[in-house]
């Protein structure tokens, strides 16, 4: 009776492993935007779109005189047009594998973001998807 005293609770801890998630960010490269998206990028378009907003928007963009030039820096793509929003696309895959290891999902999202600067201010609108792989 001493023994399963010891015993049961063992048995209930092992049946609570917590699933296994792998994350591969290389798809999203080596800019400021991609280590920022790596804190953000699973939380949504709201976080995401904070975030980098945080960062388009310090002092060391919004105050340069050329502020393509500045995003670019940071990672975006800007095109020659001075109208044309600047973009950054990247992605990261995932794995999920269950508690029971049974079950695996994968999947990779990506992400689209555009920068578009007005007067005082940059704009971020980002785009979120989800695709199987």
């Amino acid at each position: 009776m001493k023994i399963i005293r010891y015993i049961f609770p063992l048995l209930i801890s092992a049946c609570a492993i917590d699933p296994a998630a792998t994350d591969d960010y290389t798809g999203l490269g080596n800019s400021e935007v991609a280590t920022q998206l790596k804190h953000s990028l699973f939380f949504g378009e709201v976080a995401v779109d904070h975030t980098i907003g945080n960062l388009v928007n310090s002092p060391r963009v919004v105050n340069q005189v050329d502020r393509r030039k500045a995003l670019e820096e940071l990672g975006f793509i800007c095109p020659p047009e001075t109208d044309t929003p600047c973009s950054y696309d990247g992605s990261a895959k995932s794995i999920i594998v269950s508690a029971d290891r049974k079950d695996t999902t994968r999947f990779v999202t990506r992400v689209h973001i555009q920068a578009l600067s007005s007067n005082r201010v940059v704009k971020v609108e980002s785009h979120i998807s989800k695709t199987d792989f």
